[in-house]
């Protein structure tokens, strides 16, 4: 999982460096107990460019909380980048 940004501006009245966020095979599992993994994401590819607007729809358990948290580094991948 990446967030890229372009190189940060010299000091002048530029526009802010654009971000986006990319998302490769990236996968996540919580452990629920010895032996036992539940898969919440599984090879998740997934690509924001900058300035875009993405909404994230599905039902509950779907994990969208989970790709989020990822997304904002609350949490790590089990896999990907």
């Amino acid at each position: 999982m990446q967030i890229l940004a372009s190189p940060a501006p010299q000091k002048t009245t530029e526009a802010p460096t654009e971000q986006s966020i990319q998302l490769d095979n990236v996968s996540k599992a919580y452990h629920e107990s010895v032996g036992a993994s539940v898969p919440a994401l599984e090879n998740i590819n997934l690509t924001v460019p900058a300035n875009s607007f993405v909404s994230l729809l599905g039902p509950s358990g779907s994990g969208k909380s989970t790709l989020l948290k990822l997304i904002a580094g609350i949490d790590r991948p089990s896999h990907g980048v």
